[in-house]
C-alpha cells in the first residue's frame, strides 16, 4: 500500500496508516496493537548485525519472508489466472 503493508482479506484489511490499523465494510477500522516493541525494517536489519535478535528471532523473519513470498506470488497469478490461487 501507499503507507507500507497492506494486506486485503476478504472481510478484512490490514494496512499502514501512521500505525497499523485494520477494517473493512463490516468492520469499523482500528488500530492494531502492536505484538511487541523490536525494531523493523532497516533498523531489524542493524539489530541482527549488531546480534541483538536471538536465532530463533532471525529464524521467525526468515519464515515470515518466505510466507510473503508465496502470499505475493499467489496474488499474482490470481491477478493473471482471474481465478483464486492458494498460497
Amino acid at each position: 500500500g501507499h503507507g507500507g503493508l497492506e494486506i486485503i482479506g476478504s472481510k478484512k484489511s490490514i494496512w499502514d496508516d501512521k500505525g497499523l490499523r485494520i477494517g473493512g465494510p463490516d468492520f469499523p477500522q482500528q488500530e492494531l496493537a502492536p505484538l511487541d516493541d523490536k525494531p523493523l525494517q532497516v533498523a531489524r536489519l542493524i539489530a541482527v548485525v549488531k546480534g541483538e535478535l536471538t536465532d530463533a528471532e532471525i529464524d521467525e523473519d526468515l519464515e515470515a519472508s518466505r510466507d510473503a513470498v508465496h502470499i505475493m506470488e499467489a496474488a499474482y497469478k490470481s491477478a493473471q489466472t482471474g481465478t483464486w490461487v492458494d498460497c
